[in-house]
């Protein structure tokens, strides 16, 4: 299922092999979640558009809306309590969806905090407010692990150097104040999850350049300190990447613990 294409106001849909084109959406949306409900169902969430709920303007979205694949009919769920773009839903195990992060506006200068849950009432379906985020984001990643444990997906940033210095700490001096904080958000991201007590976690830094190349399964893991090549340089490809996330998940071997990659 595809929506936002081929217009940013369709559902498609794959059968048999074969495209087709679906129901037209209550609310055209792109950077939009769009996830299986246990029904069959599938929840669109947020997203940017042309949001008619609260002007015309284009801007992420506190709408959400219902595709029905079974009969086609696509129908308005209660909005968000506040406008999310480039957020996560995760299907939880007890049915519910849950929103997290997410930019409030255009430019991503501001991150919703509080995570948001809906889950189908007597009534119909509603929305409720969760716990706040320790540090609000977008453009991040969420995963329900089969064991329970939280995975985090965090950045190179809190790695050790070998110097008694981390990675934040050679950062250049006049790196953009928003580039910088999203550095910190997971450098303090990961001094908060070593106090956490009552949930397994993993944190996975990758190296200190990750880039599309090829999956070579030849690479090295590492704790706290970046892993270097023998030239002295810190890198990993996203397929590599991707490998050795998944043996972590299938076979966990860091738990509540930070592990790196490079080679």
């Amino acid at each position: 299922m595809a929506a936002g294409a081929p217009s940013p106001r369709t559902c498609t849909s794959v059968t048999g092999g074969l495209w087709s084109i679906g129901p037209s959406l209550v609310q055209g949306r792109s950077w939009a979640t769009a996830t299986a409900l246990r029904d069959g169902r599938v929840a669109l969430v947020g997203g940017s558009g042309d949001d008619r709920t609260v002007g015309p303007d284009v801007g992420p979205l506190r709408s959400a809306e219902l595709w029905d694949p079974a009969t086609t009919r696509v129908t308005s769920l209660p909005p968000l309590a506040g406008p999310r773009v480039e957020h996560t839903a995760t299907l939880l195990r007890d049915g519910r969806l849950a929103v997290v992060g997410g930019g409030r506006d255009a430019g991503r200068t501001a991150c919703a905090e509080r995570i948001e849950l809906l889950a189908r009432s007597a009534g119909g379906w509603t929305w409720t407010e969760g716990p706040a985020l320790r540090t609000p984001r977008y453009a991040h990643a969420a995963a329900l692990l089969s064991d329970g444990r939280l995975m985090v997906v965090g950045g190179a940033s809190s790695l050790e150097t070998g110097d008694g210095r981390r990675v934040v700490d050679t950062l250049p001096a006049d790196l953009p104040e928003g580039s910088r904080n999203e550095v910190l958000s997971m450098v303090d991201a990961l001094d908060w999850l070593r106090g956490v007590k009552d949930v397994s976690w993993t944190f996975f830094s990758p190296a200190a350049s990750i880039e599309p190349g090829e999956r070579t399964g030849r690479f090295r893991l590492g704790g706290d300190q970046i892993v270097r090549d023998a030239k002295g340089e810190s890198r990993i490809s996203m397929e590599d990447y991707a490998v050795a996330l998944l043996d972590e998940i299938e076979r966990p071997k860091f738990v509540n613990r930070r592990f790196t990659i490079g080679y």
